[in-house]
């Protein structure tokens, strides 16, 4: 029992300290904890949510149709939206979610809450072979699905408050996104599409291991700053100045063409 217990815990462990030691500030430890057993609870509300939809949707896997979308209805958009709300209820509009890696860190731990203790169950359930192999699948899946949460809401937060338009089109990605992903994990393997799952299970990796050196690289703080706002006057200066045509983003000071936004952050000009 304790044997299975360590294989089903340790990869998850090791996934949070990965992140976590990514971030350049580091979050208060107890929120983090808070918010990974926020996780572990989200499981309530998401097996009920899947039996519900089990019992009106259709599960028959020789119907290619109806099993996309019973994963994606009642599995992937249920298990996922009850990690971003969570999110979005407890951390969303607080002053710890104020930098851009901030929603890496807490879509992860939220979504590594939910799959340490449904990877438990199944360990315990199904034995040693099976924790490695969800050790290596299940477990990364999850952490890659709170990336990427995590790179679109960190945008909805940016645009948000900067009241920009683009708000409205970061917020829905950072739900559709991720169930999106779920739910082509989830149906290549229903579907025994092993090798096309195999392919997409590996870009997936690599895509994520991506987004989390992206914005560990490029954080920085949501809120206006002394910095930002000189950023702000120069730019507004050069902008009006016809003779001069080389323009610096206001927000991140890279060199940016004479575009509606800038491509390296995202800020609308």
């Amino acid at each position: 029992m304790s044997g299975l217990l360590f294989i089903a815990i340790l990869p998850v462990i090791l996934l949070l300290i990965y992140i976590y030691k990514k971030d350049p500030h580091k979050e208060p430890f107890s929120n983090l904890i808070k918010i990974f057993i926020f996780g572990i609870f989200s499981t309530i509300p998401a097996v009920i949510g899947e039996l519900i939809a089990a019992f009106f949707l259709e599960q028959e896997s020789s119907d290619y149709l109806m099993l996309f979308i019973y994963i994606f209805i009642g599995v992937a958009l249920i298990e996922e939206f009850v990690k971003w709300i969570i999110i979005k209820i407890f951390v969303y509009k607080t002053d710890r979610f104020d930098e851009y890696y901030d929603a890496i860190v807490y879509c992860t731990f939220v979504s590594l809450g939910f799959a340490c203790l449904e990877n438990i169950l199944y360990v315990l359930q199904n034995g040693f072979g099976n924790g490695i192999l969800r050790a290596l699948t299940a477990v990364p899946g999850h952490t890659c699905f709170g990336v990427i949460m995590g790179y679109y809401l960190c945008y909805t937060k940016f645009h948000e408050i900067r009241q920009n338009k683009e708000y409205n089109k970061y917020n829905f990605k950072s739900l559709l996104a991720p169930v999106l992903a779920h739910t082509l994990y989830d149906y290549l393997i229903f579907a025994n599409m092993i090798i096309p799952w195999l392919i997409f299970y590996i870009y997936l990796l690599i895509y994520c291991i991506k987004l989390v050196k992206k914005v560990s690289y490029q954080n920085q703080p949501f809120y206006l700053t002394n910095t930002y706002q000189e950023n702000i006057n120069n730019y507004q200066t050069i902008n009006n100045n016809n003779s001069i045509q080389t323009i610096f983003c206001p927000n991140c000071g890279v060199q940016v063409s004479k575009e509606n936004f800038c491509q390296n952050c995202g800020y609308k000009l």
